[in-house]
């Protein structure tokens, strides 16, 4: 159980990553030209 919900959570955080980073491309696209990485 405690295997299937750190996934979850796991999963979670990287949809949230994810969802992040497409809200501020969406916002401002010349962000993506200074950030490194």
């Amino acid at each position: 159980v405690m295997v299937a919900y750190l996934m979850l959570v796991a999963f979670v955080f990287i949809m949230i990553n994810f969802l992040v980073d497409l809200t501020y491309f969406a916002l401002d696209p010349r962000l993506r030209k200074g950030r490194t990485g």
